[in-house]
């Protein structure tokens, strides 16, 4: 009789006591001597409503933090662009110092602490900016500019450690990379194309970048191709299964995600370093949404879905639950 172990090529895992959902894996089968029961660890996926922000914006792009300790920045509110700063504790959105100038469509630095995160050029009153300011959990300041100033920037990285990527610093789209030391920035190996809007998460050296525009202001289109970079060079990752603009970002290079793009708003996508899955979709039809975190725990705020802004937020949960297998 054909047995486990010949069709799967490994043995069932015989534990004395449960695994834990902290400790299981998805898909991990094993036999509790403790129940005397086969159990399996099964992914459970859901985005659930948070609490709204203070200030309903859009076009932001700048998100950072955690989901229990993130942070919100800059934007365009219905009326105008907005330097408004917000903390969330999970639970709740308070109002931080507002940033030096009001910006929208710049880079922030993704998965960076709250009390240490960053905003770098975008589009401010008057023009595109090549500005960066730095936030330290209390009060901005100035940081250095960066070498080209552009709007609808991708971006990733830490305060001391940034990353930001193509974008349009007009009149057409650019393959410009520079990476962030905390006080200056450097020109880096460039994009193997021209991109603006891209959805980005990871490290400096370790991070992927995928979506957005790839045609230029004047006929823009939307694209599901990404790209890793390892702090030296770009290679191309398979294709996500829904093309992706202006998306937010959350996680590593080895475990990420894209979420809340147009056109499919409510489309979100997973990333394990090789492929790229279907995620369960958010409930809020917007994009240009601020986000951050990681591929278990993120946050979506804010967005526009036409024809004003919004205020609102919603959590990501991605954990490990364990089932009894049964014979029915």
């Amino acid at each position: 009789m054909t047995d486990y172990k010949t069709l799967f090529g490994k043995k069932i895992k015989f534990q004395t006591s449960d695994l834990t959902m902290s400790t299981a894996t998805e898909g991990e089968l094993f036999y509790s001597d403790t129940n005397k029961e086969f159990k399996v660890g099964v992914n459970i996926n859901a985005w659930a409503s948070g609490e709204n922000m203070n200030t309903a914006r859009r076009s932001a792009r700048g998100g950072a933090g955690t989901l229990t300790a993130g942070l919100a920045m800059a934007g365009k509110t219905n009326t105008a662009v907005t330097q408004a700063t917000e903390e969330y504790d999970g639970t709740d959105w308070s109002t931080g110092e507002n940033m030096g100038t009001q910006r929208y469509l710049g880079g922030s630095a993704g998965p960076a602490p709250q009390t240490a995160a960053l905003y770098a050029s975008g589009y401010a009153p008057g023009g595109v900016s090549a500005a960066t300011e730095e936030y330290d959990g209390t009060d901005w300041s100035n940081g250095g500019n960066v070498n080209t100033a552009r709007q609808s920037i991708g971006s990733t990285g830490t305060q001391t450690a940034g990353l930001v990527a193509g974008g349009n610093p007009g009149p057409d789209y650019s393959t410009s990379v520079e990476e962030y030391d905390g006080s200056s920035w450097t020109n880096v190996t460039v994009l193997p194309s021209k991109r603006s809007y891209l959805g980005g998460f990871g490290i400096q050296t370790a991070a992927v970048f995928a979506g957005g525009s790839t045609q230029g202001p004047s006929a823009p289109n939307t694209t599901n191709t990404g790209f890793e970079y390892d702090g030296t060079n770009w290679t191309t990752t398979p294709n996500m299964p829904t093309a992706a603009r202006d998306a937010a970002g959350a996680g590593v290079q080895t475990s990420g995600m894209i979420y809340a793009g147009a056109p499919t708003k409510t489309r979100a996508m997973s990333w394990d370093g090789s492929a790229w899955a279907n995620l369960p979709n958010l409930a809020t039809d917007t994009s240009e949404r601020m986000g951050a975190g990681t591929s278990s725990a993120a946050f979506a705020a804010g967005g526009d879905p036409a024809p004003s802004t919004t205020a609102a937020t919603e959590e990501y949960s991605g954990t490990v639950t364990l089932k009894t297998i049964t014979d029915s």
